[in-house]
């Protein structure tokens, strides 16, 4: 298997090398045009230190991992169970209100914790509504995840 990668590096490379050669001629393209090129050019040799990182030195924790070359915001998104699917996507927090109006949205950065978004959260609703919510439901990985307490409660 490595071998087979070995050799896939290798024609890479020299498509990379290609690439970078026919620079001049890109310079001359429209801007938007030469800054998708260079993103790609990028993202591929962003996806080759990660292979060889990954599959020839077997460092499975490789700290730029590129999940998806067409969407490189994409993140590996685990729920923390064995038995839950791996999705993969951007963390978002949605925020409702009393009556299920969206008050607030999200998009979270990499390694944000449904528990660094309570507190956020609560200042926004006393924001909008001047008072906090009169209920706050329990962390989605809790055990009791549907018992419901009141917002003054939280920490």
């Amino acid at each position: 298997m490595k071998e087979l990668y070995r050799g896939l590096l290798r024609i890479t490379r020299a498509v990379l090398r290609d690439a970078n050669a026919t620079g001049a001629r890109w310079a001359r393209r429209p801007p938007r045009q030469v800054a998708r090129w260079r993103t790609t050019i990028a993202l591929v040799e962003r996806v080759v230190r990660q292979t060889r990182a990954r599959v020839l030195r077997g460092d499975t924790h490789y700290r730029d991992k590129l999940v998806s070359v067409f969407e490189p915001h994409t993140e590996i998104i685990r729920k923390g169970k064995l038995a839950k699917s791996t999705e993969f996507g951007r963390l978002v927090k949605i925020q409702e209100a009393e009556g299920q109006f969206i008050t607030d949205y999200t998009v979270c950065e990499r390694g944000t914790s449904d528990r660094d978004l309570w507190r956020p959260s609560l200042d926004r609703h006393i924001a909008l509504f001047a008072r906090p919510q009169t209920w706050r439901s329990r962390m989605a990985d809790s055990p009791r995840a549907r018992t419901k307490r009141p917002a003054r409660c939280a920490t």
